[in-house]
């Protein structure tokens, strides 16, 4: 499933831009290190030394892995960072990156007890797959649209949690660009959405939105309280309504309507599904 990008991070774009640069000096530095320790062991073993396991699979070495003291180009870049940016800020900002080996690198140039960090980056180190491990980083920095569509990419066994956090935080919007393409779960989300909807007394907005769901029910309540009776009468025939049950809400409906001040409406309602001449021009009269 294509999902859209995930809401971009606050931290400022230079800051993040700044981070990157760095973590690409340290892996440079540490690809040179690595070269290095080839070409000695090739030269003590007469060429024929071993290759180590990362140079044979063509990955990076991590940044994290940096080995003797912090005096490298790179280490130096982010201490003089660290001199214009709060600790904290610079924490949070690699760790919205998900870039693990960058967020251990700020920690261990930190003035402060790395011991909460470094707690806390050994759990989420711990998360797999992928992205249920930028979830929780996401959650963690109350990005809570990002950890979302995270969710989502980490499979429909989240569909609960997402809606959990939808709701929580007033995103079912966002949920349904998320859902768009999903027939299943979409109308669950529709009906959410209408909800939202109801409750901020946005009743005709509530009922298109549980109609697409095809909550028929919920739509004709809320068209009910919208005063929307015609649409009531739509729902009622689609729901199979019989004669009976269609007089029945029509005596219901025109007296909300007569009760609201829609006393034209009302009359309409009488005349239409009742038949009932004297109470619609009674209705009609009184109103006046």
């Amino acid at each position: 499933m294509h999902l859209p990008s995930p809401p971009r991070s606050s931290s400022p774009p230079q800051l993040e831009d700044a981070m990157r640069a760095i973590r690409e000096a340290k892996e440079r530095e540490l690809r040179g290190q690595q070269q290095q320790q080839q070409q000695q062991q090739q030269q003590q073993g007469g060429g024929t030394g071993a290759v180590p396991a990362a140079a044979s699979n063509g990955t990076a070495p991590s940044a994290a892995a940096a080995p003797g003291p912090h005096s490298s180009p790179a280490d130096k870049a982010l201490k003089h960072l660290l001199l214009y940016v709060d600790t904290d800020e610079l924490y949070r900002t690699a760790l919205g990156m998900y870039d693990m080996p960058l967020s251990y690198m700020v920690v261990a140039h930190s003035q402060k007890d790395p011991g909460e960090a470094l707690g806390e980056l050994a759990r989420f180190s711990a998360i797999s797959p992928p992205a249920l491990q930028r979830a929780a980083i996401a959650r963690h920095l109350r990005r809570h649209a990002a950890a979302m569509t995270h969710l989502v990419e980490a499979g429909p066994e989240h569909f609960d949690t997402v809606m959990a956090i939808a709701k929580e935080h007033g995103l079912i919007r966002h949920m349904l660009v998320l859902y768009d393409n999903d027939p299943v779960r979409r109308p669950a989300v529709l009906e959410a959405y209408g909800e939202q909807l109801e409750a901020g007394k946005k009743y005709e907005d509530a009922a298109l939105s549980y109609v697409a769901a095809g909550q028929y029910e919920r739509a004709m309540r809320a068209y009910r309280t919208a005063g929307k009776w015609r649409m009531v009468f739509v729902l009622a025939g689609r729901l199979g309504y019989d004669e009976y049950g269609v007089q029945t809400l029509a005596a219901e409906v025109a007296d909300e309507l007569a009760g609201s001040g829609q006393a034209a409406d009302a009359a309409a309602v009488l005349l239409s599904y009742l038949n009932d001449v004297d109470n619609a021009v009674r209705t009609y009269v009184e109103a006046k």
